[in-house]
């Protein structure tokens, strides 16, 4: 796997490209990155589209370029769960053969757009598995664009709901009616189109088992319902989450609550891993633990996504909300709604800690922003193990675009709509107007 050179090199390049040139002076790349940002989250569309709008804007604020992916292409989706199962290594050819008179009563748009999807899935898959980023971000997109039209489908086919649900063990569970359900058991796939559903499982996260050992490209897709994920005792890769693998979790509707106690949850990262959630609407709660949660990310890439809604986001320290810690790289972008942002310590809130890269990003709201100390509230700081300053070195940001916004944090950046460039060595506390570089540098 390419996992820990790929992010070594993409921290790296982030802190470099970031770098400010001068004090009080945002860089005009990360300038550029936010009004891409902007001008994205009015996109017209579905919610879907202005996420992959966002997404493609995102990509300057992550230092990573999606690489576009081949999506194979099948006639059936009997053909494409095939392809699934020779991606994931799974032998379970008695399983899919009775899932073939399951897959050949559906109608033909609904099964157009699942074979599509089951595609975007293997393409996806396969990027994670090498744990190329740039394939991850190119797939994530297929994936999404892939999950969309499934959705429209089964809304304009109600006779989709009849469907017996599919489940293959460890391999996908595809359930398009709208009834609630509780799910225990871990899949590399699955789908679930509607109902106030309960995720016991790792929830498109990579963790395959209940220990942190063991990690492998999983994805879900929700189309609706009041959904709750988690709470369970796994230690981390839960939820979009990843630790050595690739994780994705799509929400696209509803008001949710995600509680990730350990590592690597609610689309952060740890280990070399790549996380990513995406939720489309509703008031949400994002409840994280410690090392790389809610986006956040330790030795990885965190990303999460909330198009809108009022939502909280509540976690520990050491690359949570948004932040880096560790040489890793943590996005969270908040696109509306009135939002409450509460970490600790050590790289939190778009903050960086140890050679690390943050970027929160709050478009509109009444917000607030509560944070401990070292590298929060999009500042950078670092300890100095054997003496190396290196280590104090990387990027942090938070950014809010509107609204009357509340910061508190223990180092000296508290206030009403207060800005703070610089916090460290190339940290931004930005509240509405950024701060342009002088032409003269």
């Amino acid at each position: 796997m390419h996992g820990f050179p790929a992010l070594a090199s993409l921290v790296i390049a982030v802190a470099l490209v970031f770098a400010p040139v001068g004090a009080h002076a945002l860089p005009d790349r990360t300038s550029a990155t936010l009004d891409a940002l902007v001008e994205a989250s009015g996109a017209s569309g579905s919610a879907f589209d202005r996420a992959l709008a966002l997404m493609a804007a995102a990509e300057g604020a992550v230092g990573v370029k999606a690489t576009p992916v081949d999506v194979p292409v099948y006639d059936t989706p009997a053909e494409a769960l095939q392809a699934v199962l020779d991606a994931t290594g799974a032998d379970a050819r008695d399983a899919a053969r009775a899932a073939e008179e399951t897959l050949a009563g559906l109608e033909a748009p609904v099964a157009r757009a699942l074979t599509r999807t089951l595609a975007a899935f293997v393409a996806y898959h396969h990027a994670g598995s090498d744990l190329d980023l740039g394939g991850i971000f190119g797939a994530r997109a297929s994936l999404v664009a892939a999950a969309r039209d499934l959705r429209d489908a089964v809304a304009a086919h109600p006779a989709a709901a009849q469907a017996p649900a599919l489940v293959i063990p460890t391999v996908l569970s595809i359930d398009l009616g709208s009834e609630p359900n509780t799910y225990t058991a871990d899949f590399a796939l699955l789908v679930d189109a509607g109902g106030d559903d309960v995720y016991l499982n790792n929830a498109g996260g990579s963790s395959a088992s209940t220990y942190c050992s063991v990690g492998r490209p999983a994805a879900l897709l929700d189309f609706g319902g009041n959904d709750t994920y988690g709470p369970t005792k796994r230690l981390c890769g839960i939820n979009g989450g990843a630790n050595l693998g690739a994780g994705f979790l799509l929400d696209a509707a509803g008001h949710d609550r995600y509680f990730a106690a350990g590592y690597g949850g609610n689309g952060g990262a740890r280990s070399g891993g790549a996380g990513f959630l995406l939720d489309l609407e509703g008031n949400d709660v994002y409840e994280g633990g410690d090392t790389g949660t809610n986006g956040g990310a330790n030795v990885g890439s965190g990303f999460l996504l909330d198009i809108a809604g009022n939502d909280t986001y509540r976690a520990r320290g050491n690359g949570t909300n948004g932040a880096g810690h560790g040489t890793g790289a943590g996005f969270l972008l908040d696109a509306e709604g009135n939002d409450t942002y509460s970490a600790k310590n050590r790289g939190v809130n778009g903050g960086a800690f140890n050679a690390a890269t943050g970027f929160l990003a709050d478009l509109s709201g009444d917000d607030r922003y509560e944070a401990g100390k070292e590298g929060v509230n999009g500042g950078v700081s670092g300890s100095s193990l054997s003496g190396s300053p290196a280590l104090t070195y990387g990027f942090g940001l938070l950014y809010d675009g509107d609204g009357r916004d509340v910061y508190v944090d223990e180092e000296n950046a508290s206030g009403v709509d207060r800005s703070a460039p610089m916090k460290g060595l190339a940290g931004f506390q930005i509240d509405h107007a950024r701060p342009k570089r002088p032409e003269s540098l």
